[in-house]
């Protein structure tokens, strides 16, 4: 089951693809501003993006300035 929230305090949103209690083994950096959890497998079990704020700030930003559809 895929799991989704918003961490507040880190200010990020994970994507969790494992189950409950499977712990990450190392983190990638794939693209500036989105990390990939992997587990002892080398299984992806975790997309995380950092900086939520910061980037709905700028998708508001960008829908009030884009004009209207006709």
């Amino acid at each position: 089951m895929i799991q989704t929230s918003y961490d507040p305090e880190a200010d990020a949103i994970p994507i969790w693809f494992a189950a409950p209690g499977v712990v990450a083994a190392w983190t990638d950096g794939v693209v500036p501003g989105v990390m990939l959890d992997s587990d002892g497998n080398g299984q992806v079990i975790d997309i995380e993006v950092p900086g939520v704020r910061q980037r709905m700030q700028g998708a508001e930003q960008a829908a009030v300035a884009r004009p209207a559809a006709q």
